[in-house]
C-alpha cells in the first residue's frame, strides 16, 4: 500500500493515494509513519493544516527514533504554520 500510495500521489489521485496510505495506518509501525507523512503531504497540497497537525500529533506518539521522526515535525510545523 505504501509503494501504491506513492505511485498515486505521483499520478495526483490524491483521494485514491489517501485510502492507500490510510489502510497502513493501524499498523503504528515505520512504514506506517511513513505513510502518515505522505499524508500530511497531500493534506497540505488541499489546504488543509489542521489535519496536517492532526495527522502529524498522533503518529509522532509512536514513531520512536526514525528519519521519519523529523519528517513528520517538519510536517507538524508546515500544518501549524498554514493555520
Amino acid at each position: 500500500s505504501l509503494a501504491a500510495g506513492q505511485a498515486l500521489m505521483r499520478e495526483k489521485k490524491y483521494d485514491d493515494a489517501l485510502r492507500a496510505f490510510e489502510a497502513i495506518l493501524p499498523l503504528k509501525d515505520e512504514r506506517s509513519t511513513e505513510a502518515s507523512h505522505w499524508i500530511c503531504q497531500i493534506k497540505l497540497l488541499q489546504g488543509k493544516p489542521q489535519d496536517v497537525i492532526d495527522t502529524a500529533k498522533a503518529a509522532l506518539v509512536y514513531v520512536g527514533k526514525t528519519p521519519t521522526e523529523v519528517l513528520l515535525k517538519m510536517d507538524l510545523a508546515d500544518g501549524m504554520s498554514s493555520l
